[in-house]
């Protein structure tokens, strides 16, 4: 039975088949555009236990005959009677020195030597074999999580989130709170009349971004502008005289303001604006557990607060039309997350030690009074042979 589960065409014909279905499963039509609902099936995850169920049975086959890989390349060597080459050397205590300072883990046994170097390599498959069976476990534990939306208002605690998969609302463990909400734009194209306060003489008009300053003629005075609120319509200037900042400036739609002043030296009039580009949405959030502040950071596009598991993801705002700001999170729970980006490190681990890295052996034993070397394995070809034969050129040198 063992023999049947762990054949390599086994494992071709599962991987042939599952990749054909897999095809059918994207470009079929699904229930409410749910792609995963199709490899979710009970068919198509039968198929995956059994294909798992191979994978397990070729590493319990093949661990045997890795682990005792020494004693196999002495059997190997000590069927070879002719065919090997002949070494100048006397003996096998200074051929080994020469193939252990070229790399070469040695072994010698009833007055035969055998020499293997990569042979960590022969782990590869097995590691590559542990690491997807970790990652379809991964995605079993994935299974224990959920993935919901949870939209709240600034300031107020929030607990209950909808839940996608039993399309039903349900309860956190911790309440989640939103203190502080704001858009983040790139830097936006102002247009204004700048005047004199005094006189209401137009110095002209400028246009300018929201980061830049400018100088009012003929005064001390300039300005600095600090961020415009495209939703507010609100611009906000850093007031200097002679490079000291004396106040900030806002400007309106309908009013201004300079500290308890109407205005500073200048005005702005006719402030106009380019459509902004949205370049950042930032939450300060905080979570409380049992009345307690347990947590508080910054939520932003990719960058994630994560609390006991529960990761919230930034993904929407608003307003209702009482002007009250809401905000909306993603909320998702996986406890396989961690064990499958392990197992994705140990498969490009093992990948890496079964391709990249080159096994070889030889052997050598005396043969009719003389030392005799025998290429056992990782020697395939003219290229190959051409190793062979410098290694060997080495040795009698």
């Amino acid at each position: 039975m063992l023999k049947v589960f762990s054949s390599v065409k086994l494992t071709l014909l599962l991987l042939m088949l599952l990749a054909v279905l897999a095809i059918g499963g994207t470009i079929s039509p699904v229930e409410s555009q749910r792609y995963e609902l199709f490899y979710q099936s009970l068919w198509f995850r039968s198929l995956l236990g059994l294909l798992a169920l191979n994978l397990i049975c070729c590493t319990i086959q093949s661990f045997p005959n890795k682990w005792h890989y020494q004693q196999q390349l002495q059997q190997l060597l000590a069927a070879r009677l002719k065919g090997g080459t002949p070494l100048l050397a006397e003996d096998l205590t200074s051929v080994e020195k020469q193939l252990n300072a070229a790399g070469y883990r040695t072994a010698v046994a009833n007055g035969h030597l055998v020499a293997s170097r990569g042979s960590q390599g022969r782990w590869g498959s097995t590691l590559v074999h542990i690491a997807v069976l970790l990652i379809m476990l991964g995605g079993i534990l994935g299974e224990t999580g959920f993935v919901g939306t949870i939209n709240t208002y600034l300031q107020q605690p929030n607990k209950l989130y909808f839940d996608w998969e039993s399309q039903e609302n349900r309860e956190l463990d911790f309440q989640f709170r939103v203190d502080a909400f704001r858009l983040r734009y790139y830097p936006i194209q102002l247009r204004f009349d700048l005047l004199d306060a005094a006189t209401g003489i137009s110095h002209g008009q400028l246009i300018l971004y929201d980061n830049e300053a400018f100088s009012v003629p003929g005064s001390p005075f300039s300005g600095q502008m600090r961020g415009f609120d495209p939703e507010a319509r609100v611009l906000t200037i850093d007031v200097l005289e002679r490079e000291r900042v004396v106040g900030q400036y806002l400007v309106g739609e309908k009013f201004e303001q300079f500290g308890s002043a109407a205005h500073p030296a200048f005005r702005l009039k006719d402030v106009a604006f380019r459509d902004p580009i949205l370049k950042q949405m930032e939450a300060e959030v905080s979570v409380f557990e049992a009345g307690q502040l347990v947590k508080q950071g910054t939520i932003r596009v990719n960058e994630p607060l994560t609390y006991r598991g529960v990761s919230f993801y930034q993904t929407a705002y608003g307003q209702d039309e009482f002007g009250n700001r809401s905000v909306g999170f993603q909320l998702s729970k996986d406890p396989g997350e961690g064990l499958v980006w392990f197992a994705t490190l140990l498969l490009m681990f093992g990948l890496t030690l079964a391709f990249l890295l080159p096994r070889r052996a030889l052997g050598i034993k005396t043969i009719d009074g003389q030392l005799q070397l025998f290429g056992l394995r990782g020697w395939p070809g003219d290229a190959g042979r051409q190793r062979l034969e410098k290694l060997l050129k080495d040795l009698n040198s």
